[in-house]
């Protein structure tokens, strides 16, 4: 029986599901590239990367090139506001702090 059977599977399950496999795939990369993931400008690239991939995924069955930024567009601002959420419950009024940059 497959795990994903509903298509109305919601993208917080999948993401859930997937988040160990693909950290590991993406730890096991790094480390074998020699990347430094904190430094800033390397885990830039390496989230370009992986948006990259996820997004030729979906080019490779024909979606359109909107859509698909649209969607990568739409899973990080999910992400954010989630966090963004998470810190508001926490007793942050503002939501996430900002960078050490701003």
């Amino acid at each position: 029986m497959a795990l994903f059977q509903e298509v109305t599977m919601k993208r917080q399950a999948i993401q859930n599901a997937m988040d160990p496999v693909v950290k590991a795939a993406i730890d096991e990369a790094v480390k074998k590239l020699g990347i430094d993931v904190t430094d800033r400008d390397h885990a830039r690239r390496v989230f370009r990367a992986v948006v990259g991939l996820a997004a030729s995924r979906l080019l490779d069955l024909n979606a359109p090139p909107q859509l698909v930024a649209s969607e990568a567009l739409r899973a990080v601002v999910q992400e954010v506001e989630a966090r963004a959420n998470t810190a508001v419950a926490q007793g942050n009024p503002f939501g996430l702090p900002p960078p050490a940059s701003a």
